[in-house]
């Protein structure tokens, strides 16, 4: 029977006694898997903030290859001699922290470094561990003359050799989660959430840690820790543990604030000389920025402020509306025109009327009929207009019938009664 590796994203459940598919497993939290036996990190992490709807892009690959230190308290035993944890961090990297024991041959006799962080092999040791985070306990060395004071090392224990989660949550499972008392009281960036890295411990549980050691470490977005970062132990849980199953690990880093965005920029304009302008862009406090190509650039720009380019465009626009305004004004007028020159022409008309009907001694109903024709192919333009004419037309009638009567015509008799 040939073995078969798991799907992209699942790895080898090894305490499991299913076959094929059913005893692969997915990795944690924001972790990748290449070769379907271990989960990792590619140092990518990009986190939805549901609070403010916007999502934040991480870059942690500055911890690739790095390791850290934090010493806990110091304790004095009832002799007077004091001892410390000291913890030896890799975040990203596995096996990258060692921890190496060592002891003094005397107390006061020249012993050469005993504690390694690199792991190195010429140097004779009792015992060393790898992992993610592992723990050993430190001894002062009395100084003798010109030799600065030292420390021994003993008792390494792995903390943390397998990674399982990378989460702005406190709680990774009903065993493991961070309370208040494992957090300073500080204001550095609280907008910007805190990420936990979740590691779990291969060795065996004990009856007072039945569910096995984990260990948390939490970035916290510092812009002042830019060289170096800043390493504490909860101030509440000075030696990195309140109960001896869960420790806690502060990492204040410059590198744990997210990558600038287009809105995290200010903008900042110098002045126009000779057609180009400086631009600078401010990336916020709270974000670092990747592209430094936009720290400075070099544009085109005009010497017409933005008042003066408002001020231009507004005396544009009134000339344009007065031109509007003076052509509706001139049509308006030449149609006003028209109908004036109109209403003059018409009362000419009306006068040498008048004037007519009064010489006249009398009028065929054939021309009467004509000029109704020509009354009707006038045009009037008032109503005032058109009740005059109307009166002079009535007039005009009434001085027809007259004329009539006074002629002593006689009316047409029909052929019958003239018999």
């Amino acid at each position: 029977m040939n073995a078969k590796k798991c799907p992209n994203g699942l790895i080898l459940n090894t305490t499991s006694d299913r076959m094929g598919i059913k005893s692969c497993i997915p990795c944690g939290i924001n972790l990748i898997s290449y070769d379907s036996i271990r989960c990792i990190s590619n140092g990518i992490l990009l986190l939805d903030n549901l609070s403010n709807n916007k999502t934040y892009h991480f870059n942690f690959t500055y911890f690739f290859n790095r390791t850290f230190t934090a010493e806990g308290v110091k304790v004095f035993a009832r002799e007077g001699a004091s001892y410390f944890h000291l913890y030896n961090i890799s975040l990203l990297t596995e096996n990258g922290a060692n921890c190496k024991e060592t002891y003094a041959s005397s107390e006061y006799e020249s012993v050469s470094l005993s504690y390694s962080m690199q792991g190195n092999q010429d140097q004779e040791n009792s015992g060393m561990v790898n992992a993610y985070i592992c723990r050993s306990t430190a001894f002062p060395m009395h100084p003798l003359a010109n030799i600065t004071q030292r420390f021994f090392y003993i008792s390494p224990v792995i903390i943390g050799d397998k990674i399982l989660a990378i989460t702005s949550e406190r709680e990774l499972n009903e065993y493991v989660k961070l309370t208040d008392r494992e957090f300073e009281n500080n204001n550095t960036m609280n907008e910007i959430p805190n990420i936990h890295f979740y590691f779990g411990s291969s060795q065996p549980s004990t009856q007072l840690c039945q569910h096995g050691v984990y260990t948390v470490v939490t970035l916290k977005c510092d812009p002042r820790q830019i060289i170096k970062p800043l390493i504490k132990l909860p101030s509440n849980c000075p030696d990195g543990t309140c109960d001896g199953c869960l420790y806690h690990i502060i990492i204040y880093s410059s590198h744990a604030c997210p990558i600038c965005t287009e809105q995290d920029y200010s903008i900042i304009k110098g002045e126009c000389i000779n057609g180009m302008q400086s631009v600078h862009s401010i990336p916020a406090s709270y974000c670092i920025s990747m592209d430094i190509t936009r720290k400075e650039q070099m544009i085109q720009c005009t010497t017409l402020t933005l008042r003066l380019q408002l001020l231009i465009l507004g005396i544009i626009l009134t000339v344009i509306i007065l031109c509007i305004i003076i052509i509706m004004a001139y049509i308006k007028n030449r149609s006003l025109e028209y109908k004036y020159m109109k209403l003059v022409e018409w009362k000419d008309n009306a006068k040498d009327l008048r004037s007519f009907s009064v010489e006249s001694c009398g009028v065929e109903d054939d021309d009467n009929d004509n000029d109704d024709g020509e009354d009707n192919d006038r045009i009037f333009f008032a109503r005032k207009n058109r009740r005059l004419y109307r009166e002079y037309k009535k007039e005009r009638n009434l001085s027809h019938d007259g004329n009539r009567e006074d002629s002593g015509q006689t009316p047409f008799v029909p052929l019958e009664q003239a018999d």
